[in-house]
């Protein structure tokens, strides 16, 4: 949604604009399933969700970071890079880790 109403805001984010302020200025401090299309919305659904690997994910690559650091310190550029990775292989949930031949 943000992309095709406010496309010069959304490309802010990268070195001048936080995704924090954007996210408080343009979201009203939170996301809903009208910011993202059906895509995004199942991406997060996964990847965010009680199964999802997000959390898994950011620690292997900000674990120092974790907790301690402001938006400022994280580099995003690699941060992107780690959404894309998921998004490009689908492997978004704990689950889908398992060998296909372990049901448990």
């Amino acid at each position: 949604m943000h992309r095709s109403e406010e496309p010069e805001d959304t490309q802010r984010v990268e070195g001048k604009f936080s995704a924090v302020e954007y996210f408080f200025q343009y979201c009203n401090g939170k996301l809903t399933n009208e910011d993202f299309d059906d895509t995004g919305n199942a991406f997060a659904e996964k990847y965010y969700g009680d199964d999802g690997l997000y959390l898994q994910d950011y620690a292997e690559h900000f674990g120092d970071l974790m907790y301690l650091a402001p938006e400022s310190a994280h580099d995003y550029s690699k941060f992107s890079l780690m959404l894309a990775r998921r998004l490009e292989t689908g492997v978004l949930t704990k689950q889908q880790l398992k060998p296909w031949w372990k049901l448990w």
